[in-house]
């Protein structure tokens, strides 16, 4: 499987079950980093997410990576090493439920896996990394309470029926919504994925909105999906 090469970073993903996605770029893109110093990847994969938040921070902020199968730690280590931010960004190779954090996290963001009660795949890497059996969204909505910071942020990319679950979960322990973004392929298509953001600080009226990823008989990129992805995607200007 080739690398993946964005505009400032390049991803080498051949020992990664989950390959470079739209899930990874979109939340990557769309949480948000305003004030943030410390950051927290869950299920960080390929190290893609904490990749993209290193440069939306221009180096400013420490971000962890968590990430349980090993093979794809050790390669995420290898491609933050290949960066530019190999000095604030971090991969553990370890569960979100053992880690214990040293101080309050800002950002706690994941493209976590979402198949639930569903028939698994045959590769066993591949089913840990699509299937929540070890990370639910009650797993982390409790972990986004009890460690981030009074102004901290939990953002999560999910199919709209988990992340419907999500807010629900994150509102019964605490956590309230910010804003959420649903996600279309094209105009007259349902959204297949949400966006969410949840935080420690209540919202006077959460955001809500729609992005539209495609359009036209070829499929081309929207103008709304190219300002969101512009510092990223090679090919877009």
């Amino acid at each position: 499987m080739p690398g993946f090469r964005f505009k400032q970073f390049n991803i080498e993903q051949d020992r990664c079950a989950m390959k470079v996605g739209t899930d990874g770029v979109l939340i990557g893109s769309w949480c948000n980093t305003t004030g943030v110093k410390t950051v927290l990847d869950v299920g960080c994969g390929t190290g893609l997410i904490a990749l993209m938040v290193a440069q939306r921070c221009n180096g400013e902020a420490t971000i962890t990576g968590l990430e349980i199968d090993q093979e794809a730690a050790e390669q995420a280590k290898e491609n933050v090493a290949g960066s530019p931010w190999s000095k604030t960004v971090t991969i553990i190779h370890t569960s979100m439920q053992d880690y214990r954090p040293d101080t309050t996290i800002d950002l706690v963001v994941s493209n976590p896996p979402y198949f639930t009660n569903a028939l698994k795949a045959p590769d066993a890497k591949r089913s840990a990394a699509r299937h929540n059996d070890s990370l639910s969204v009650e797993d982390l909505v409790h972990f986004a309470k009890q460690h981030l910071s009074a102004t901290g942020r939990l953002s999560v990319v999910l199919p709209c029926e988990e992340a419907k679950r999500l807010v629900f979960e994150g509102i019964a322990c605490g956590l309230y919504l910010q804003r959420t973004t649903s996600v279309q392929t094209k105009a007259n298509k349902q959204p297949k994925r949400m966006l969410v953001e949840l935080g420690k600080e209540k919202a006077p009226s959460p955001q809500e909105d729609t992005l539209v990823l495609g359009e036209g008989a070829d499929n081309k990129m929207t103008t709304q999906f190219k300002a969101l992805v512009r510092d990223f995607y090679l090919y877009v200007d």
